[in-house]
């Protein structure tokens, strides 16, 4: 499924209209990206078990032989929509990274709250 082909919104809506348990509601969305039958692409949100605003963003990530063509910031934005359409205030999204991926989540928004050398906090 290309993100760009998914509703978020709609799916968001159609998630929320059913009644989950609290255990349920702690489960990571996961979105897979397929090119003609292969996964090329997957990430996952997470609410916050400590915050109904708050939400993580983990598990980004994109098969070496398909980098660099924008799957990676599909499938973040992709993401970012459905947390979005799922909060009826302003939600916020966190994420750890390392180093090296800091200029990739900047380009998709992200800003450093707090760097520890290896590692960054989003």
């Amino acid at each position: 499924i290309h993100p760009d082909d998914v509703d978020m919104e709609a799916l968001a809506s159609q998630e929320l209209a059913c009644s989950l348990d609290e255990k349920q509601w702690l489960i990571p969305r996961i979105l897979v990206l397929e090119e003609n039958g292969v996964v090329v692409a997957f990430g996952a949100c997470t609410p916050s078990p400590y915050d109904m605003d708050g939400w993580g963003l983990s598990w980004i990530y994109v098969h070496p032989t398909f980098q660099g063509r924008g799957f990676g910031k599909r499938i973040t934005k992709a993401l970012l929509a459905f947390i979005q359409a799922k909060k009826k205030s302003s939600a916020y999204v966190l994420l750890t990274c390392r180093a090296q991926l800091v200029s990739f989540y900047e380009a998709c928004g992200f800003r450093v709250i707090m760097d520890r050398g290896a590692y960054c906090l989003m």
